[in-house]
């Protein structure tokens, strides 16, 4: 057997003892020695790194970005004091029950168009922002039947550019329920709620304008209450 050599044997046992110098340490190791507390030993090695993961994704995100949201029960109520009115007298009455309110027009045997302004949210992006599905329209008629009431369309238009003009809006399909889809159902004397489902729902984009028009035919002592209009819609952001 060869003699160890007593010289080798010192260097090496005074290198094992010497004091090492520090390590500079990777930025991962850093943020997981932040993570240290008092319970840090009952952390196991993959929770740390788990927590490690959550918390560099954190720091890395963008300011910009958000959650997800996907609400197909999106309800939008517009109120009478927002839709168009284009001929008559309207007053801001307390209704029939009360704390309701609605606009109520005078008397009168003449002709008038509603225009509602439908005003969910919109996106530029494709299947994005706001998904239409129905209307919901709250009116009564008192004293005197209507000679008629019709539903005279769903409008969608395009917002032109500077110095462009509006193109022709197009009228988008809807059914109207068992009660309102025929004239005589909807000019009686009754408290109305018609539901008016899209045919082919769609998506708004930015530049769409949206609108749906209501014509009035009132007799000379019909009263018309308008209470307003619910757009139903899914949401997505």
């Amino acid at each position: 057997m060869n003699a160890i050599n007593p010289e080798w044997a010192a260097s090496l046992l005074a290198a094992q003892r010497r004091p090492r110098a520090p390590q500079a340490k990777l930025p991962w190791q850093k943020r997981l020695l932040s993570l240290r507390g008092p319970r840090s030993n009952l952390l196991s090695l993959r929770g740390r790194r788990s927590n490690l993961i959550r918390n560099l994704r954190m720091y890395n995100r963008s300011p910009e970005q958000g959650g997800y949201v996907h609400d197909t029960a999106m309800s939008l109520f517009i109120p009478p004091t927002d839709v168009l009115k284009t001929a008559g007298t309207w007053t801001d009455t307390v209704g029939g029950v009360a704390n309701t309110y609605m606009q109520r027009r005078t008397a009168a045997d003449a002709t008038f168009i509603l225009v509602f302004p439908i005003v969910p949210p919109q996106n530029s992006v494709a299947q994005k922002g706001s998904y239409l599905k129905s209307l919901d329209i709250w009116w009564d008629v008192t004293t005197a039947a209507m000679d008629a009431v019709s539903f005279t369309g769903l409008r969608r238009a395009t917002l032109p550019a500077n110095g462009a003009a509006f193109g022709a809006p197009v009228s988008e399909a809807v059914t109207a329920d068992t009660g309102h889809d025929t004239a005589g159902e909807r000019l009686t004397l009754d408290q109305h709620k018609a539901t008016l489902t899209i045919t082919t729902p769609f998506w708004l984009d930015d530049d769409d304008y949206l609108y749906f028009e209501l014509t009035g035919d009132a007799a000379a002592t019909s009263v018309f209450d308008l209470y307003g209009m619910r757009v139903n819609y899914t949401l997505r952001l």
